[in-house]
């Protein structure tokens, strides 16, 4: 079964659910052990650079395709009949789905280097038309005082969001696996 039905979570949901959980705890594991485990300019710390910058523009891309999926798709219906746990399941699930878009934008939006990828170059955010038009002439703000703003919310601000999110996210699996043992982890394991 590819698509949702009111039980259960079709194929492509569950792909698109682990893919993500997946690489979303690759770019948190790859970025803890650059900051605390290499040295800035080293080889191995370019490569985790890339290879984060990489990985957070796949992300995007797969938000956007869950997005898109999520609004042509039905969603099976709660097994839980508490108000507040169906209003926190979904803070928390709208919740990472922010952090998916605004991390990968501010991420790159601050970024003051150009990224080579190997098959082709990202230019620093600073050296695009939509930064000159956008931030120098709608918002008359220049490099120095936007960058800043943009690593703030991608390094310092958002971050303790993302662990929350996660936490509670996992204390929901834990809660309807272990404390109610409703079957909410396995529509998310199983798609037939």
């Amino acid at each position: 079964m590819i698509k949702n039905t009111n039980n259960k979570y079709g194929l492509v949901s569950i792909i698109l659910h682990w893919l993500m959980g997946i690489l979303f705890i690759a770019e948190i594991v790859i970025v803890l052990y650059k900051k605390n485990a290499t040295t800035y300019g080293t080889e191995i710390n370019s490569f985790l650079m890339k290879s984060h910058f990489v990985i957070g523009i796949i992300l995007l891309f797969l938000i956007v395709i869950r997005l898109i999926w999520t609004f042509i798709n039905k969603k099976p219906k709660s097994l839980s009949s508490s108000r507040f746990i169906n209003f926190l399941s979904r803070v928390v699930h709208y919740g990472l789905y922010i952090i998916m878009i605004v991390m990968p934008f501010s991420g790159y939006m601050g970024t003051g280097a150009d990224i080579n990828l190997g098959l082709f170059t990202v230019p620093r955010f600073y050296n695009t038309g939509i930064f000159d038009i956008f931030i120098v002439n709608m918002m008359g703000m220049s490099w120095e005082s936007f960058e800043p703003i943009m690593d703030n919310i991608h390094k310092k601000y958002f971050p303790p969001i993302v662990m929350l999110l996660i936490i509670l996210h996992v204390m929901g699996v834990v809660y309807h696996s272990v404390i109610k043992r409703d079957g909410t982890l396995k529509r998310m394991i199983t798609y037939k």
